[in-house]
């Protein structure tokens, strides 16, 4: 089963919109995001199973996609069946804001960062 399709998630909701417009849409080209602003200047990206971080030049890290085991860093996302919505669009990780950021890294399930106070992990800790 795809990490995006846990039985006790909504068929809108097996779609984890990991590509970030807002969608559950597959694009068959490069499509602009346009969920982050030409402002944001992303220098780094990372992408997990069903979930994608990025670094901005301010240190800021954006993510969205599959939120299930905490993997998006802004809580666990869970819903009320044990399931967990998924994030359409680029939020800021909470956890983080304020924190320079030089790079991140996504797992399967789980991300780390480095920023200037250290390493940052977030996610599903059982693998």
């Amino acid at each position: 089963m795809s990490p995006c399709s846990p039985s006790s998630l909504s068929d809108d909701d097996r779609r984890c919109g990991s590509l970030g417009h807002g969608d559950t849409q597959s694009h068959a080209v490069p499509t602009l995001l346009t969920g982050l602003s030409v402002s944001d200047h992303i220098r780094r990206a990372s992408a997990g199973e069903g979930h994608v971080h990025v670094v901005d030049d301010g240190g800021r890290v954006l993510g969205w996609g599959h939120a299930a085991d905490g993997r998006l860093g802004i809580g666990d996302g869970a819903t009320a069946d044990g399931g967990a919505a998924p994030v359409r669009s680029p939020v800021p990780v909470a956890g983080l804001v304020g924190v320079q950021v030089a790079d991140v890294a996504c797992g399967a399930e789980h991300v780390l960062c480095r920023s200037d106070a250290g390493v940052h992990t977030w996610g599903c800790g059982a693998g």
